[in-house]
């Protein structure tokens, strides 16, 4: 199981991390607890009241699904098989 945090760049910009993505190889609320012991500060904090929270956070089974869309995949999925399959193009179907 790995968790994604993303910066939302709430209040104008990257937190204190230089990172807009984190992945932690563990499952969200455990996740959260190496996130804190790393950077000292609670993810699911709020810096900017206006603008929402630090970051979103998901769950993906594996490395590969969590990075799909940040390595230009429109979308991962599983198919019959169990196996995982990415689309990095759109499909046209018909014409005009």
């Amino acid at each position: 199981m790995w968790t994604q945090f993303m910066d939302m760049h709430s209040g104008g910009g990257l937190k204190e991390e230089p990172y807009e993505n984190i992945y932690i190889e563990a499952p969200l609320k455990e996740a959260e607890l190496i996130f804190y012991n790393m950077f000292g500060h609670n993810p699911n904090r709020v810096t900017c009241t206006c603008c929402g929270e630090d970051y979103s956070t998901s769950e993906y089974e594996t490395l590969r699904e969590a990075t799909a869309f940040h390595r230009n995949c429109l979308h991962a999925y599983k198919n019959p098989k169990g196996e995982i399959v990415e689309q990095k193009e759109a499909r046209v179907i018909g014409k005009g």
